[in-house]
């Protein structure tokens, strides 16, 4: 149980809302992250992916959901799509470097994932990583 005392939740940010309700199981873990990917969505410059990250990195979060065959696949792709909406956030503000250590945390959370139809995400990836240090070979490749 997470400890919330009146009010507090009403003054947090979405993110730690969403927390303190998940930990208090007061919202299941399939609209917990229904509700982040909401959050992801409903900016179209994806201003909170930083703080997505931060949560679905919390140890609390990641020990609910990670491992848990009901939604580590949701949990995984989320937790990639993120990443790469922080790395295209950098890459606006011209922050390239940083951008593609955001880009490939993407890919390697996309590589845990053993879905065939993934496969298109990994190449996206891939393929956006390639053009970004100018791998013509891999950009041919892929």
């Amino acid at each position: 149980m997470f400890e919330k005392k009146e009010g507090d939740i009403e003054q947090a940010s979405p993110q730690d809302q969403l927390k303190i309700k998940l930990l208090n199981s007061e919202i299941s873990t399939e609209d917990f992250i229904g509700q982040v990917l909401s959050l992801d969505q409903k900016i179209s410059t994806r201003d909170h992916a930083e703080a997505n990250i931060s949560l679905l990195e919390d140890s609390k979060i990641q020990s609910l959901l990670k491992n848990n065959e009901e939604v580590s696949f949701e949990y995984n792709n989320l937790l990639s799509l993120s990443y790469f909406h922080i790395a295209q956030r950098l890459l606006a503000r011209g922050t390239s470097k940083e951008a593609v250590e955001n880009f490939q945390k993407a890919l390697n959370v996309a590589e845990k994932i053993n879905d065939k139809g993934y496969g298109q995400w990994r190449m996206y990836i891939e393929a956006t990583l390639a053009y970004l240090e100018k791998d013509i070979s891999l950009l041919e490749e892929i």
